[in-house]
């Protein structure tokens, strides 16, 4: 069976958008909903709250690069979420923005980085003006802790009351409200960590090499590998398997990318 004819694609801004069958499967991964919530509650809906908000997201994150791209570089980016690989070969989990620069533009370090921190910072505003919207409409607000991790977000008690009340468009509500929240505040920092080919690793290569040259490059590999080192063991001792394998993957990924490169 050939999954791409059930790919989701359309355009938006100008842009086009690919969002692979895994992207829906990934944020199901990442909900609280692998199984059904307690009582005759409708929980359905509160995934679907949660898989709308994180693909919201996502393509909040997405957009902030696309739209840094061509402002920077002249570029025609293509957008692409899922977990597999894009239509021009790249690798992706969960989100890629794929762009090169308009004839004759060059390659400045600096925007470089500025395109990639684009993204992270797109999806953290966007949580924070929902956030503030919660702050200006309804003034009152109160900390609410969900089963699904810790994050205290501010929300007036009108939206409290509408997500405890257990009826379908309530869950939806609820958890869109705290998926886009968490998504975005959660993925920006993940993806902010100085581990390359993440945006936080993007950033510092880009420093660095503009800074530095070929040295710039072995100490972005050497920090990537450190970082995601400690981070993969951590993980490991918490027995998080998952997640230790995926940073112990980025270790090796940016250990072969450093031989490779003769260094």
């Amino acid at each position: 069976m050939d999954l791409s004819q059930f790919d989701v694609k359309f355009r938006l801004f100008g842009i086009p958008v690919r969002i692979m069958p895994s992207f829906w499967l990934l944020a199901l991964l990442l909900s609280p909903f692998l199984h059904p919530t307690q009582g005759n509650a409708p929980w359905i809906f509160g995934a679907l709250g949660w898989i709308v908000a994180v693909g919201l997201s996502f393509l909040a994150h997405e957009f902030g690069h696309a739209f840094a791209a061509r402002r920077f570089f002249g570029a025609n980016p293509s957008i692409e979420l899922g977990v597999g690989r894009s239509q021009s070969g790249s690798g992706v989990f969960g989100g890629l923005t794929e762009w090169r620069p308009a004839y004759g533009m060059t390659l400045d370090p600096q925007k470089r980085a500025l395109t990639s921190a684009a993204g992270p910072f797109a999806a953290l505003l966007c949580a924070f003006a929902l956030v503030a919207i919660a702050f200006l409409v309804f003034r009152a607000t109160i900390r609410v802790q969900f089963e699904f991790g810790f994050l205290p977000i501010p929300l007036p008690l009108e939206w409290i009351a509408i997500a405890n009340s257990k009826s379908a468009f309530g869950l939806f509500f609820g958890y869109f409200i705290f998926g886009f929240i968490w998504s975005s505040v959660f993925w920006s920092f993940f993806n902010l960590l100085p581990i390359y080919p993440m945006d936080g690793g993007q950033i510092l290569y880009n420093v660095l090499v503009g800074r530095n040259g070929s040295s710039g490059r072995r100490t972005t590999y050497l920090v990537s590998i450190v970082c995601s080192t400690a981070i993969a063991v951590y993980f490991l001792m918490d027995q998080m398997f998952f997640n230790a394998f995926m940073f112990a993957y980025f270790a090796v990924f940016n250990y072969r990318i450093m031989k490779a490169s003769g260094f």
